[in-house]
């Protein structure tokens, strides 16, 4: 719990910082931000998280949380912050239907949170798929549109 409090207030505290080192590493030093200690920072941040979620769950649980939500929500395409949030909420509900279908078919529950995590980055993928073949679809349409006026 600590760890986590941790781990939120300097993100949260240090947020644009590392938005910008995220994007531009050389922009963010030019800004004048000590892109050394946020590195560091991060680093730290990292290995506290997957050391203290390793004891508690295992390092396969541990990686897949840590990169397949992150994955899923990238697939939204609304932005860092939103893909931050998104996250979480992937991680919160790959975790809560793992441990509940885990539980219903007595098997083991980090497998199974990875293979809901998995399951939720297809679903995603999948929608997201679908909404681009409909906004490509509009834009055609729109065009057509468009093209139409022009002719007349």
């Amino acid at each position: 719990l600590i760890a986590g409090l941790l781990v939120i207030s300097l993100v949260y505290r240090y947020y644009t910082e590392l938005v910008l080192i995220a994007f531009d590493e050389e922009v963010a030093r030019v800004s004048g931000v000590n892109t050394n200690f946020l590195n560091l920072l991060f680093s730290l941040l990292t290995a506290l998280v997957v050391v203290v979620g390793m004891q508690v769950v295992g390092i396969l649980l541990v990686s897949a949380l840590m990169v397949i939500p992150v994955a899923s929500a990238h697939l939204l395409r609304r932005g860092f912050r939103a893909t931050l949030a998104w996250a979480v909420v992937f991680s919160a509900l790959a975790v809560t239907c793992g441990l509940a279908l885990a539980f219903l078919l007595d098997i083991a529950p980090g497998g199974t949170i990875v293979i809901t995590a998995v399951a939720g980055y297809i679903l995603t993928l999948l929608g997201s798929r679908i909404q681009l073949s409909k906004l490509g679809n509009c834009a055609k349409l729109a065009s057509g549109i468009s093209g139409d006026q022009k002719n007349d």
